[in-house]
């Protein structure tokens, strides 16, 4: 569903981006923003 889901180590939390597939940027800002990023 072009979903990105980022994970908080620290607080155990699910951060949900949705229709990332339509903005690459994002992507790449979120992967070099966060070590327990995963898609």
């Amino acid at each position: 569903d072009d979903s990105v889901y980022v994970i908080d180590s620290a607080s155990d939390q699910v951060k949900r981006i949705a229709n990332v597939g339509r903005y690459p940027w994002g992507v790449t800002i979120l992967g070099a923003a966060s070590p327990n990023y995963c898609h």
